[in-house]
């Protein structure tokens, strides 16, 4: 029995059988698009090598969860589910383990994947993406506070070198500080991101949050220039979902009735430099960025006759392309 033992020994071969399916990935992993099929190909054998390992050895471990793995990069979830739970059973504190159930549950609000990103910041209470999935239940569950001290975390903890989320992580505080009344802080975020260059989307959406706040502090003017400001960055932009043009329209149109028209003065800019930056004085002592003006209203043309908005009727001089009553395009 000994030399039998010896000659066959079932824990070891499945060492080895997993050993070569791993390599098999790392082969896969190294192909081109070009090469699809043969990446396919690849992983399904590296797969049967895995199942031939945990047939050896069901207690190999590490053959259950690299066939978790292999079984969500092939696309199912469900089955590869069964595998890390398999090895959660095993090892209740297996990090990488816990996070791969995370990956395979569905996204949405339910009480498994809740459960799943508590146990991965039980163990590791320094994962950024386990405490940007917190903040998330946090947000819908209207826990306000404890949202903005989990995105605060998401920050203190994310890798900047291979995340770009900043930004919105600081929007998503911000807004949660606006529904909290905290007024002024969120201003303070919100005119950080704008000094930071956002894209135009960004940089709209940014500023109809801006607008939201004045138009609640009944500050109709300031709201006014906000929205319009939006839809002047947005330009021509297609496929946009947020902001919706429609309904900023419709927020301005409301907005006229609280402010009273103004006869827009057909005055050239002035350009002045303030801390190194140059800035122009628009209307009404109105300051925009250069940013805001190579995409805005103003025109260099001047003595034309005016012409009238088809939305809201209002006089607007030949030389802008937006209505500065509603935000209409014009020309």
């Amino acid at each position: 029995m000994e030399i039998l033992k010896k000659i066959y020994d079932p824990e070891k071969e499945s060492k080895n059988l997993v050993k070569i399916a791993n390599e098999l990935i790392l082969q896969a992993d190294t192909l081109g698009d070009n090469l699809s099929e043969q990446r396919w190909e690849l992983r399904k054998k590296a797969l049967r090598l895995y199942d031939g390992a945990i047939r050896k050895n069901p207690n190999n471990i590490a053959g259950w969860f690299r066939r978790a793995c292999l079984l969500y990069q092939l696309g199912d979830a469900n089955k590869a589910l069964i595998n890390y739970d398999h090895v959660i059973s095993v090892d209740p504190k297996n990090l990488a383990a816990w996070r791969g159930r995370l990956s395979c549950l569905d996204r949405g609000l339910h009480k498994e994947r809740e459960d799943a990103i508590d146990h991965i910041l039980e163990l590791d209470p320094k994962d950024a993406d386990a405490w940007y999935g917190k903040a998330y239940f946090l947000s819908c569950y209207k826990k306000r506070e404890d949202a903005i001290n989990a995105y605060e975390n998401v920050i203190l903890y994310d890798d900047d070198k291979i995340s770009n989320r900043k930004p919105y992580l600081l929007k998503c505080k911000a807004d949660l500080l606006k529904e909290l009344g905290r007024i002024e802080e969120a201003l303070i975020i919100y005119e950080k991101l704008l000094s930071e260059t956002p894209s135009d989307e960004d940089e709209a959406n940014i500023l109809v949050s801006k607008a939201e706040i004045f138009e609640k502090l009944n500050r109709y003017g300031e709201a006014l220039e906000a929205y319009q400001l939006s839809l002047i960055t947005i330009g021509d932009i297609e496929d946009i979902m947020y902001p919706d043009k429609t309904d900023i329209k419709r927020k301005i149109l409301k907005l006229q009735k609280h402010i009273k028209p103004q006869t827009i003065k057909k005055e050239p800019t002035q350009i002045i430099n303030i801390s190194g930056e140059k800035v122009h004085i628009g209307n009404n002592k109105t300051i925009i960025r250069d940013s805001v003006l190579t995409r805005s209203n103003i025109s260099t043309d001047c003595g034309v006759e005016d012409s009238t908005c088809p939305d809201c009727g209002g006089d607007v001089p030949q030389n802008l392309k937006f209505c500065g009553n509603c935000g209409t395009r014009i020309r």
